[in-house]
């Protein structure tokens, strides 16, 4: 089973618990559930999938935006949204 399948069957505090104790429950690779969970986290600190969009947008319009936090964003953003 893919990390984002896991996440859709059994919800964010399911991924969390696994993460957090380490358990390698039906084949999920650990790192990629790690990673849909740290990409969960970032996006919930932005205020959510929409304020997290948000950011992004007013980020482009800067003169010179921040590209790497535009990325990490962007890439927690994906992540969150393949777990729907």
């Amino acid at each position: 089973m893919k990390a984002n399948e896991y996440v859709k069957q059994n919800g964010w505090t399911m991924a969390r618990k696994a993460v957090a104790e380490c358990t390698y429950g039906y084949g999920i690779d650990l790192a990629d559930l790690k990673r849909l969970v740290d990409s969960h986290d970032l996006v919930e600190e932005c205020g959510g999938l929409d304020k997290a969009k948000e950011r992004i947008a007013l980020e482009e319009k800067l003169p010179n935006p921040n590209v790497f936090y535009m990325l990490v964003v962007s890439g927690a953003i994906d992540d969150v949204e393949s777990c729907k």
